[in-house]
């Protein structure tokens, strides 16, 4: 487990307008924000990197809500990205110690006033991952917008919650790296017209805990007028949020392998306030939030985010902005491959049965089994790959929709299709999680270069470039020039199919059957359920 979640960690207002940014020598930029002045790198756009949005998170500031960075005196260098937050390294990535990790940068074009913003936030299962990861400059490029991304506080650095923190939060306990993300938004909000952007205008956008994260601001009340519309890639809503007994349990669980097992629960907060980074980085393990159900999630504190009741089909979305909601067709291959396959371990039947048992309980594992019954398929991995990416992704991502829909938010669907979209493995896994990435970024840098798209496939990335700014900017993907793409209707159920061979409006009904989601539905109801959907 822990190498899998090392290989998780790679795919991973009123403002006054200033003067945009000022080209002061040969590569180099700047600009004035509220904290000071920034330096950063010009070419055929802008970057400005590394930029504290909040006070490094030590101390009595360890699980605890964000405070506003300081100002700085003089010229900031802004040439090169902050340190990511803390995490266990691997696999053709660094890992990191350094708690001082909450910055921001900016991509902006050229010239250009009132531009739309665009702010991603990078997935990585809320254990790993790091915005410098993630280049922007082609979206910024080709889509005339201004983006932004940013780091925010990880695995239990950024959402332990205890009834102690409860008390000193005044009800707020974890959550921690969500009010990073709005901290970093109140930023965006405050100084994005000093590099050309609209701070009337913010799209969040985010993939897989990104995208998880994004669904947290839909809910939670804090968030607020920070942003006007949401992408979501690959981010089912309500697994990745827990009861504050379930919180409770697994800090718990933390604590003690943290060496902080004490029954006064002051002093094991104190305690692991004064434990080093590596202990606490060793005790947090290999959770994900993929496959297991010990690891750190939004806290339903009822502060941040709201309590919830019979959470599971019922949510209540508080900011109602226009939604972009989608998933790719075989999500959970990635998960199940890297676990088996490319490991070169045998998934036998006994193994099969098994991990079913660990994900659904041993009283619904024989349900999952017979329905996903290895003979069906040709392995048992393409098993597995199914049942995750339906049970985790597909389904959870088709129920938000209807969701959405339900409360009158508007939704535009869609299913990534693309058949054999460019992997880091040795093999071709087609449309399974995070590839949709290089057609959303379409990068010349990073795992997956858009160096190695077909002509066919860049030209399924610059239609999903230009769907994903026009509904920055307006709220509508479409433009003359693009195939039409209608938004979510209950009566009609469509949703948009990307790919190279079908791109095109579909019914739900097709994707129902391909993902059996009714299937899901009612295994779900047969079930007492608690906000994260786990058995009771």
């Amino acid at each position: 487990m822990k190498s899998m979640r090392l290989i998780l960690s790679t795919w991973l207002s009123a403002v006054t307008v200033a003067a945009l940014p000022l080209v002061t020598a040969a590569g180099t930029s700047t600009v004035t924000v509220q904290q000071g002045t920034l330096e950063g790198i010009a070419s055929e756009h802008r970057e400005f990197r590394g930029i504290p949005y909040g006070a490094p998170p030590v101390g009595n500031l360890r699980f605890a809500p964000p405070k506003a960075a300081s100002k700085w005196a003089g010229t900031r260098d802004a040439s090169k990205f902050g340190a990511s937050c803390p995490q266990a390294g691997g696999f053709g990535g660094g890992g990191s110690t350094d708690e001082d990790c909450l910055t921001l940068n900016v991509y902006t074009p050229l010239t250009g006033r009132d531009l739309p913003v665009m702010v991603w936030i990078h997935g990585g299962g809320l254990t790993t991952g790091s915005s410098e990861s993630y280049d922007l400059s082609q979206i910024v490029k080709k889509g005339n917008v201004v983006a932004v991304s940013l780091n925010y506080r990880l695995g239990y650095f950024g959402f332990l919650a205890t009834p102690s923190l409860a008390k000193e939060g005044k009800g707020r306990s974890g959550n921690y790296g969500l009010q990073d993300q709005q901290l970093a938004l109140k930023w965006v909000k405050e100084n994005i017209a000093h590099f050309g952007g609209d701070p009337r205008n913010v799209t969040i956008f985010g993939e897989s805990a990104g995208g998880r994260s994004v669904c947290g601001h839909l809910l939670s009340p804090e968030s607020k007028d920070l942003f006007h519309k949401a992408i979501i890639q690959s981010g089912p809503c309500l697994s990745s949020i827990l009861t504050p007994d379930e919180s409770y349990r697994l800090a718990n669980d933390f604590a003690k392998r943290a060496g902080c097992d004490s029954h006064k629960a002051d002093e094991q907060l104190s305690c692991l306030r004064s434990k080093s980074v590596k202990t606490l980085i060793k005790a947090q393990g290999s959770a994900n939030i993929i496959s297991s159900r010990n690891s750190p999630r939004f806290n339903a504190d009822g502060k941040t985010l709201p309590r919830f009741h019979n959470a599971v089909y019922e949510p209540k979305i508080v900011n109602k902005v226009p939604v972009l909601k989608g998933a790719n067709q075989f999500e959970g291959k990635f998960l199940a491959f890297i676990m088996y396959d490319i490991r070169k371990k045998t998934l036998t039947e006994e193994l099969y049965k098994a991990e079913l048992e660990t994900k659904f309980g041993a009283d619904k594992a024989d349900a999952v089994f017979s329905r996903y019954h290895p003979a069906k398929y040709s392995t048992r991995t393409e098993a597995l790959a199914a049942v995750y990416g339906d049970s985790s992704y597909s389904c959870p991502t088709y129920r938000d929709i209807q969701q959405l829909a339900e409360q009158n938010v508007p939704v535009y669907a869609y299913e990534f299709r693309e058949p054999n979209p460019p992997s880091i493995f040795p093999m071709s896994l087609g449309p399974t999680h995070a590839t949709e990435l290089t057609f959303v970024f379409q990068s010349s840098s990073g795992k997956v270069p858009a160096g190695r798209l077909t002509p066919e496939q860049l030209t399924l990335s610059d239609t999903m470039i230009s769907y994903w700014v026009n509904f920055a900017r307006s709220s509508d993907p479409n433009s003359d020039s693009l195939p039409k793409w209608q938004p979510y209707n209950i009566r009609s159920q469509n949703y948009f199919s990307l790919s190279t061979d079908s791109s095109g409006l579909k019914h739900f009904n097709t994707f129902n059957e391909d993902h059996m989601c009714d299937f899901w539905l009612e295994l779900k109801k047969k079930t007492t359920i608690n906000t994260a959907g786990y058995k009771k």
